[in-house]
């Protein structure tokens, strides 16, 4: 029996998330010196700025237009590891 539709969807979106959040961490962990030994902690970070990218991505105002997406955080969390370290604690 082949999987649904909506299954073959959901697996290749936590894919895609997924490889967001490791390539992600990989810019991060780079952007920090490559530091080794803290790969859970630019996992974490890098999986916190990504569902906050998502959840901008999807939003949807009440009057059920999608809201234009602010990647001001994210781009800020990325150059700035103090500002990263802010938003990675919401």
């Amino acid at each position: 029996m082949e999987p649904s539709i909506k299954t073959v969807r959901c697996h290749l979106e936590a894919l895609t998330l997924e490889q967001r959040i490791r390539t992600r961490a990989d810019e991060l962990w780079k952007q920090d010196g490559s530091l080794e030994g803290c790969a859970d902690e630019y996992w974490r970070q890098a999986r916190r700025l990504i569902e906050f990218e998502v959840a901008n991505e999807s939003a949807v105002t009440a009057d059920g237009h999608v809201a234009k997406h602010n990647k001001s955080d994210a781009e800020n969390s990325q150059r700035n590891p103090a500002h990263r370290k802010v938003v990675a604690e919401l």
